[in-house]
């Protein structure tokens, strides 16, 4: 599993959010909150927000961010018949 960092496009996002993207429970992102893999803030509820730049950081440092270089991969195949045809 790889994240492109085009994908990670909020300021900021909730916890779930980062549940779902890392495909982790809810209190393994609390814990990474807690012990500061991932920078979290208070909002004026006191929810707790990821900040975009940890969760970029957190992701390179695990080695599932890949950036977007603007290029394409193209694949093609030519597939030919075992006997060509008679002219």
């Amino acid at each position: 599993m790889t994240i492109n960092i085009s994908e990670i496009n909020k300021p900021f996002y909730k916890p779930k959010d980062i549940k779902e993207l890392l495909n982790v429970s809810l209190g393994t992102v609390q814990n990474m909150t807690k012990d500061g893999r991932l920078i979290a803030i208070r909002n004026t509820k006191d929810r707790r927000m990821i900040t975009r730049d940890s969760l970029i950081a957190y992701l390179d440092s695990i080695g599932l961010l890949i950036s977007d270089d603007g290029r394409v991969d193209v694949i093609y195949a030519r597939v030919s018949k075992n006997k060509k045809k008679e002219r």
